[in-house]
């Protein structure tokens, strides 16, 4: 008898075990992940995964999967393949059958961060599960508590490593196709920002929000018009109204942008004349470069991987109006705390250490003299500039990276040009001669020109010092007009990888004036001295071929 209730003793737990083993499996496979973990056995690349589990435990789509809801531009949500240098930085999305630690969060949270190593770019994707009310003109607040230099690319003209006045918040407008609202929408949104160079980014954490300008209007200066898909609209304002920030223009659409606005037509802004621009732009960032599209706009960055990795600032500003502008709570909950350190390593590919200098020759060697139309004399003087600054590359980044610099003269409105070319303008006195160049890009608000490096500088003041073997020369800080006034540099940086160039990317810097210690002696030189010199009379077109002749480096003129 004792036998028999050991046996069904024993045969009731074997059935209760194997029960609960069943049970377990079920519960393992079934329940969703919601707090942070790491699926060690399972190990597929994220872009093999086409399903998530958000935080409430509903299952959806991965936002780079056929026939997901979604408004995101397709060349937008699919560009995220490991193959292409991304990873993941942060996720509290459980990516069903990826290895990958998933972070807790409150539900509602549903983020999926990307960070490309070799462009430095932030793409952002968040799930929203409720129906979004009607809301116009939608943004991202992205903001670091405690100070960040993540956002100095940001958003116009970059932002030295050192800078005091580094922005700790940025606005981002949706990236979305619906060009109607340009508003969050039910479904999975997007965001994505260039990052600078942080020494600090791994000890800091990331705060995002969402607002939206309610019944919005759009003004933009120069040829630029469009605020549907291929526009990140960003600035360094919050959520005050109005906001002005820059275009940036990406993908097939900014590629078809490029398209329809090159040519020599009179009616086309860029008038680079390069034959076969179209296949040129179709290899994206390489042939952007090649065709020296680079030289026009402020911004630039891409990846050499893909036609469709292409991002550049348009030229011109864009300011946003509406009559409300309040915290979206309703539509994106906030998130604060995101860790930064998620990667391992610092984020941002490169910068500057410091404010570049703008160096000029103090001593102004003279030329020859001239007149003009009235008869007045004028000494002409030869000025060379020379840019420097310090790179910064980040040290974690698993690739070499070459710097160039193009310097760009920056008038800020049509009244600042100097529109005329001919020396019978007396700028009290002073004045400067800068050979018209070859017309690269203009619009109602914008002018780019190629130029020289060198330019010429004309006073009625004789020469006031001798340089080297009794040369007449002009001290240039005696010069009324500054021939350096809103002087930019535009440095690319060419980030390549056992001689593969993976990528590029380009900012805009404002300098500073600095002047060379040459040692020039006191001299009170008369008109008939520098005759007895040999200098004599030189004509306009003296000057301008002089000045052809003498260049050394490029740069432009950008009147805006």
């Amino acid at each position: 008898m004792k036998t028999k209730v050991l046996l069904i003793l024993y045969s009731l737990i074997i059935t209760l075990y194997s029960c609960q083993n069943s049970m377990d499996e079920y519960i393992e496979q079934n329940i969703p992940r919601t707090s942070a973990n790491t699926r060690s056995n399972i190990n597929k690349p994220w872009i093999e995964c086409k399903e998530c589990i958000l935080k409430s435990g509903k299952k959806v789509l991965s936002p780079w999967a056929n026939s997901i809801s979604t408004t995101v531009p397709d060349d937008i949500r699919t560009e995220i393949s490991v193959e292409n240098h991304w990873e993941i930085l942060y996720t509290n999305v459980d990516i069903i059958g990826y290895d990958e630690t998933v972070t807790n969060a409150d539900e509602g949270l549903n983020y999926i961060l990307f960070y490309n190593q070799y462009t430095g770019v932030l793409k952002g994707f968040l799930y929203i599960e409720s129906y979004v009310n009607s809301n116009n003109n939608a943004y991202w607040l992205l903001s670091i508590d405690g100070g960040t230099k993540l956002f100095n690319f940001v958003p116009e003209f970059a932002k030295p490593l050192d800078s005091t006045e580094s922005p700790y918040q940025i606005s981002i407008s949706a990236i979305t196709k619906n060009g109607l609202t340009q508003g969050f929408e039910q479904g999975w949104n997007c965001f994505m920002v260039e990052l600078a160079y942080d020494e600090n980014s791994m000890n800091e954490q990331l705060s995002i929000s969402g607002y939206a300008l309610n019944e919005s209007t759009y003004e933009f200066t120069g040829a630029y018009n469009s605020t549907s898909e291929g526009t990140i609209v960003t600035s360094t304002n919050d959520s005050s109204n109005p906001i002005e920030g820059i275009a940036n223009a990406f993908g097939n659409a900014g590629k078809n942008w490029i398209n329809n606005n090159i040519g020599s037509d009179a009616s086309k802004p860029i008038k680079i004349i390069i034959g076969g621009i179209s296949s040129l732009i179709e290899k994206g960032i390489s042939g952007f470069i090649s065709a020296g599209l680079n030289l026009i706009f402020n911004s630039v960055v891409g990846s050499t991987h893909t036609s469709y990795d292409l991002q550049f600032s348009t030229n011109g500003k864009i300011t946003v109006t509406g009559k409300s502008s309040q915290p979206s709570s309703g539509m994106i909950k906030p998130i604060a705390g995101v860790p930064l350190d998620g990667l391992g390593k610092r984020l941002g590919v490169w910068n500057l250490k410091t404010v570049p200098e703008y160096n000029v020759n103090a001593p102004l060697q003279l030329k020859g003299w001239t007149q003009n139309t009235s008869g007045k004399l004028f000494y002409v003087y030869n000025v060379f500039f020379q840019p420097t600054y310090q790179t910064v590359t980040n040290p974690d980044l698993d690739a070499n990276v070459h710097y160039s610099l193009t310097p760009v003269r920056v008038t800020l409105n049509a009244e600042e040009i100097i529109s005329t070319y001919d020396i019978s303008t007396d700028y009290n006195n002073y004045g400067v001669y800068i050979p018209k160049g070859t017309s690269l890009y203009i619009d109602n608000a914008t002018e780019v020109e190629n130029k020289s490096n060198n330019c010429i500088v004309y006073s009625t003041k004789l020469p006031n010092r001798t340089y080297q073997a009794n040369i007449p020369a002009l001290l240039f800080q005696d010069c009324k007009f500054d021939v350096r006034d809103h002087i930019a540099f535009r440095v690319l940086a060419t980030i390549r990888k056992e001689g593969e160039v993976k990528s590029y990317s380009g900012k805009s810097f404002v300098p500073i004036h600095s002047y060379t210690n040459q040692t020039a002696r006191p001299n009170n030189w008369t008109f008939t001295d520098i005759q007895n010199a040999g200098y004599g009379y030189v004509t306009i077109e003296d000057v301008q071929l002089a000045t052809s002749q003498s260049c050394e480096i490029d740069c432009l003129k950008i009147s805006l």
